[in-house]
């Protein structure tokens, strides 16, 4: 298996660039996902402009995720490598922090 994974990332508002970043082991509470499909909607946009209040670059854009687990981190029970899960974008009751957290489910095959 590659060690790195390539993506699309915003570096600075409005300017996007072919990368290859090295793929990471998941850390306590996390899985990594290898992506089937994404998708990209206007928060992603928001992205790319840098128009989240406190968003760092550089940042890659896309966050609607469906793909199967490819590894798991420490202190999670429930989930399998090669499950298919699917990953969705929520914001905080009354946008407390202002960024994005995820909701997780699992996905029929």
């Amino acid at each position: 298996m590659s060690r790195t994974y390539k993506a699309v990332q915003a570096t600075q508002p409005g300017k996007l660039e072919l990368v290859e970043n090295p793929i990471v082991e998941p850390a306590f509470g996390q899985v990594r996902i290898r992506a089937e499909a994404c998708g990209v909607c206007h928060s992603d946009a928001l992205t790319v402009e840098g128009g989240f209040p406190g968003l760092t670059l550089p940042r890659v854009p896309g966050h609607e995720v469906i793909g199967k687990i490819e590894a798991i981190g420490p202190g999670l029970q429930g989930w399998k490598e090669g499950q298919r899960v699917g990953v969705g974008f929520t914001l905080t009751p009354r946008f407390k922090s202002r960024l994005p957290h995820f909701k997780r489910w699992a996905v029929p095959d």
